[in-house]
């Protein structure tokens, strides 16, 4: 294992003075900060003064080569969206935000989720008979789709619904493979919360 230091960022460096009006960043929770890259400018989120996350947005323009400090904010994460290019910005009330989107909203039309995990297999490549789902998910209105691929393919749509009731879903016979990957989708309103997932496999041989 390797251990990699960023210099001693001791209590004594986080003053309580004010410059120009702001709270220091607070080093000792500065692994909680986060920044993103958007458009000629860089958006860093961090903790100021005695705050334990970020709640402070600073905002640097490559253009005029200064900065503009939004305060009073409590954020979790900052994302550029190729695909979109949208400017993301995930709150710690769990909810996502459009930064720098202008007044545009969803006008009262339905959203659409999509959620896509990465492909999952043990070590070394072990064929699995893949047996059950179990999802815990807040879904408040309407319903989750989960779709189960194994090694790439579409086996099976499970529909999700209530609140966190982790029910156990038999996946159909004959299911196996090397490598499993979920792919979660949403539609309507009201929030959609997706806390975990967990696919049940039994080993069939050893390689």
């Amino acid at each position: 294992a390797y251990e990699i230091t960023y210099g001693d960022w001791s209590s004594d460096v986080c003053s309580s003075d004010l410059v120009n009006g702001h709270a220091p960043i607070n080093f000792n929770a500065i692994e909680t900060a986060c920044g993103v890259y958007y458009r000629g400018r860089y958006y860093l989120a961090y903790p100021s003064g005695s705050a334990t996350t970020p709640d402070v947005l600073a905002v640097y323009s490559f253009d005029t080569q200064g900065w503009s400090f939004y305060e009073n904010l409590s954020l979790a994460s900052l994302l550029f969206e190729e695909a979109t290019q949208t400017l993301l910005a995930g709150g710690q009330d769990g909810l996502v935000y459009q930064l720098e989107g202008g007044a545009n909203d969803d006008a009262g039309e339905d959203i659409y989720l999509t959620l896509e995990t990465v492909d999952r297999g043990l070590q070394p490549p072990t064929r699995l008979l893949f047996l059950y789902l179990k999802v815990d998910a807040d879904v408040y209105l309407r319903s989750l789709e989960c779709k189960v691929y194994v090694d790439g393919l579409h086996k099976h749509t499970a529909t999700i619904t209530g609140t966190r009731t982790k029910q156990v879903i038999r996946l159909p016979q004959g299911v196996w493979g090397y490598q499993v990957r979920l792919r979660f989708a949403h539609i309507g309103a009201g929030d959609c919360l997706i806390y975990g997932a967990t696919v049940f496999a039994m080993p069939l041989n050893a390689t």
